[in-house]
């Protein structure tokens, strides 16, 4: 370590052509640095924050090591700050450089006290695990009101990317609503914006005061159209039904269409593979368990089935 520290001066405070934040430009030994400038930050506190990078002997306790590192500028491991502190220019690995909370004005907090990992709280309110090994840099940056100005000509908005904004008074009939006719009009036509607003909030209130009884409403009209699940007691009642207004007048064909009926729930109960014959059959006495069991061959021979009709 001897012959590490040498003797250096800075200058006055430098303004970076692609940063909001000024820089200390310091003379180490024959070199030129740029050094971040802090808020509430003096020329003479530049040598602080250098001597922060240097390797220091170990102290005799936490605390002592706390009290020293706790300087405005001072680029530190997170291990050796203190909760409560706010701290920008982040490392998300070790040595890896600040990557973190870089922007003028910005800073995070440490929300809890560092052990392995750090917890904390970036500009976006989001809570960041980090590894307590990297470095940060107490304080904040210095320019925190460089939102606040004002820019002096359009020159400097297309500087910062920003383009211009044409307005639809401004425009031809065939490129906006508000464009056209004669000066500054754009007719009685309200803005677009303003009509899907009244539009959704019309929406709004409907389903709010009529919801309920207009979903009732078009339920009870298509109900004959619901398909409801078959129970004994309704194949029971259409089956008696079917067979006493269609078959009752077919004379010899009561047996043997009940032995057919018959072998059909013999089928169905042994979950066996039925034909679109037997189904024709099944519907025909109110068997709706098998006839929902083979749907889509039903469906193909033109049978249809919602429960209470065939």
């Amino acid at each position: 370590m001897k012959g590490l520290r040498q003797l250096f001066f800075s200058s006055s405070k430098h303004l970076h052509p692609n940063r909001e934040q000024g820089r200390f430009v310091v003379a180490m030994g024959l070199k030129l640095h740029q050094l971040q400038a802090k808020k509430c930050q003096a020329t003479r506190d530049v040598r602080k924050q250098l001597a922060a990078y240097w390797p220091r002997p170990p102290a005799s306790s936490r605390d002592e090591i706390l009290d020293r590192s706790a300087q405005i500028g001072n680029c530190v491991p997170l291990s050796e700050l203190r909760t409560g502190t706010y701290v920008h220019w982040i490392e998300c690995k070790p040595g890896q450089g600040a990557k973190l909370v870089r922007a003028a004005g910005s800073y995070a907090k440490i929300m809890k006290e560092p052990a392995e990992k750090c917890l904390l709280k970036l500009p976006s309110g989001v809570e960041k695990l980090i590894d307590s090994r990297c470095r940060a840099t107490i304080g904040t940056d210095k320019d925190n009101t460089h939102v606040k100005k004002k820019l002096y000509k359009a020159g400097q908005s297309r500087w910062l990317g920003i383009r211009p904004h044409v307005r639809g008074v401004a425009m031809n009939p065939v490129d906006h609503p508000h464009g056209g006719g004669e000066g500054r009009t754009k007719g009685e036509m309200a803005s677009k914006f303003v009509q899907l607003q009244s539009k959704a909030c019309q929406a709004t209130k409907f389903v709010r005061t009529h919801g309920s009884a207009y979903y009732k409403q078009k339920l009870e009209q298509n109900k004959k159209y619901v398909q409801e699940p078959a129970t004994v007691e309704k194949c029971n009642e259409l089956s008696k039904q079917l067979f006493y207004t269609r078959l009752a007048s077919i004379p010899g064909r009561t047996e043997s269409f009940w032995k057919e009926v018959g072998a059909v729930k013999q089928l169905w109960k042994n979950r066996q593979e039925l034909k679109v014959e037997d189904a024709g059959i099944a519907a025909l006495f109110g068997l709706e368990c098998f006839a929902w069991f083979c749907a889509g061959e039903i469906a193909g021979r033109g049978f249809t089935f919602t429960g209470y009709h065939v």
